[in-house]
């Protein structure tokens, strides 16, 4: 089955509803891979993608307030097609292609950490897949990542995985919880494996990043940011809301 024919039927029927050897396409399995316009496809199928339309009234339809603090018209929320076991799986088989592709695989992982929450998903899929343990860090109390519930033992060979990348904060936070977690020695897989990449950044402490979608090759995804005072859409009567909880991701989708 093509990637083509695959994102056709899904048209057609639920995403959930999706057989893993029907949404794993061929294209993967034989050196084609499926293109990033195709992948967010998908993510606009699973409800992830959200863009403030220019021609909506801005007193009646809210944009997005950011983690930063800062305000946007647009907003990526990989929690929403990862929920689609087969969506994860497409998404890490090209993902572990690419990896392959680079040498990057050359040692296998033991260990693939996810960050929480969404990539917690994406881990534990990159785990099933590579046969390696999989587990993930969150946040602490203090809003700083912290592993918790897992230790990195000595001679780990460490996947990180992120879902979405933006100023690198939360890579460099995962950093920091994977050392705090080691009991022993430990090295990383040589690159950062991401779903969305909207840093404009090609490397993360001399890993390469690689991803899925990029804000440097797909117009869809280069948002206008802007500091609360500056926020284009507050001075036109817009309300920023936190995209991530169910009522206010439904606000911003315009289903309130």
């Amino acid at each position: 089955m093509s990637a083509t024919l695959m994102l056709d039927l899904a048209h057609e029927i639920p995403l959930a509803r999706l057989r893993f050897d029907m949404i794993i396409s061929n294209d993967i399995r034989h050196n084609s891979p499926v293109t990033p316009e195709q992948f967010l496809q998908l993510f606009m199928l699973g409800d992830g993608y959200w863009r403030f339309d220019p021609n909506s009234d801005p007193r009646t339809h809210a944009h997005a307030e950011l983690t930063s603090g800062k305000h946007s018209n647009g907003y990526i929320n990989c929690s929403k097609p990862l929920s689609y076991p087969p969506v994860a799986a497409i998404c890490v088989a090209q993902l572990v292609y690419e990896l392959k592709q680079r040498g990057c695989l050359m040692h296998s992982p033991t260990v693939t950490v996810g960050s929480g929450n969404a990539a917690i998903t994406l881990g534990y899929e990159f785990g099933r897949q590579l046969g390696t343990r999989a587990v993930f860090t969150e946040k602490a109390a203090g809003k700083a990542k912290e592993m918790s519930r897992f230790d990195i033992l000595d001679g780990d060979r460490v996947l990180m995985i992120e879902e979405l990348i933006t100023t690198l904060g939360t890579a460099e936070e995962q950093t920091d919880a994977i050392a705090r977690a080691a009991l022993g020695a430990y090295t990383y897989s040589p690159a950062l494996p991401v779903l969305v990449n909207r840093s404009g950044k090609t490397t993360f402490q001399d890993r390469p990043i690689i991803s899925l979608l990029s804000s440097e090759d797909l117009p869809e995804l280069q948002f206008d940011v802007w500091p609360p005072d500056e926020c284009e859409l507050c001075q036109q009567g817009s309300v920023a809301v936190k995209p991530k909880g169910l009522e206010n991701w439904c606000k911003l989708r315009g289903q309130s």
